[in-house]
């Protein structure tokens, strides 16, 4: 599929390449499609608004094709999963309140980790869809019952019918960004939330890395900067937009595996790490993440 070069979010006909196509499929493999992989620094052609700084990819797989790539990834690690969703559950609970705490929904829910956190939150009647099988298998059993195997975006959710929807590191993976922010808008009851977490593209450690980056992916059909998730907010009707930068905590062993180095020094570098028992320190760093919450 092919998108136009104007850009999907604010409509501007400002934009301009900023990356070539770097695709080698003898590079992919079961992994490239899952959660917290090692990067492999590969991309689609990506262009970039000039007017609201989105990236976004100009070839893109059908929706049909997103859903399976999904749908057939590997899982690969629930430690770092837990330590995101704790990072999460903290941020939202010094920054966000919520009106009501009866039904909530969260977009691309992996193993169903960050569902603990809701109920401790306090919500009481949650869903979490999430079209990787391999995930759902190593969710835990008390979670699996509220796990359904889907795309939010052809996932059967009655409009006005939820209090919350979260969606975390995965509105850079989905096949039409509009169509997920707008049957969000449609889900939720009145003074509900919708609670974001993407990568900033404008943070200044990207720039540095330049296609090195970890955000350089073939996972991401596009990436968002604060102010294009704030456009793309609006456009869909939501106000009292807010955004909040957090730092994120991992092991180290994880950190080394984000490192733009090649895969045998990074694995050299680890082993090193794990002989002297390092590699289950926790560091937390602000690598140009942002949180956005905004209500209906």
């Amino acid at each position: 599929m092919r998108r136009s070069k104007i850009c999907p979010i604010c409509d501007s006909h400002d934009t301009k390449k900023f990356l070539n196509k770097n695709i080698n499929l003898q590079k992919t493999n079961k992994f490239s499609f899952s959660s917290r992989k090692i990067p492999e620094f590969m991309n689609y052609e990506l262009l970039r608004c000039n007017s609201c700084t989105l990236i976004y990819a100009l070839d893109i797989p059908e929706q049909n094709q997103v859903k399976d790539n999904y749908r057939n990834s590997v899982f690969v690690s629930s430690v770092d999963a837990e330590d995101a969703s704790n990072t999460y559950f903290q941020t939202i609970k010094s920054k966000i309140k919520f009106k009501n705490y009866d039904h909530a929904i969260e977009i691309g829910a992996g193993s169903g980790s960050f569902i603990d956190k809701l109920k401790i939150l306090g919500f009481k009647n949650i869903i979490g869809i999430e079209p990787s099988i391999s995930s759902i298998n190593n969710a835990k059993d008390e979670i699996k019952e509220n796990l359904i195997n889907d795309i939010f975006e052809t996932a059967n959710i009655d409009n006005n019918f939820s209090d919350l929807v979260c969606c975390f590191m995965t509105m850079e993976h989905v096949h039409d960004p509009i169509l997920t922010i707008k049957k969000s808008y449609d889900v939720l009851r009145n003074e509900g939330k919708i609670v974001l977490v993407t990568h900033d593209c404008d943070h200044i450690l990207h720039k540095i890395l330049g296609k090195k980056s970890p955000i350089i992916d073939i996972e991401h059909l596009q990436l968002f900067s604060s102010m294009s998730v704030k456009k793309i907010l609006e456009k869909n009707n939501f106000k009292n937009i807010k955004i909040f930068n957090f730092k994120n905590s991992y092991n180290l062993s994880y950190w080394i595996s984000l490192l733009p180095l090649p895969k045998f020094i990074k694995k050299i570098i680890q082993k090193f790490f794990k002989f002297f028992k390092l590699s289950n320190l926790k560091f937390s760093l602000n690598v140009g993440n942002i949180m956005i919450s905004a209500e209906k």
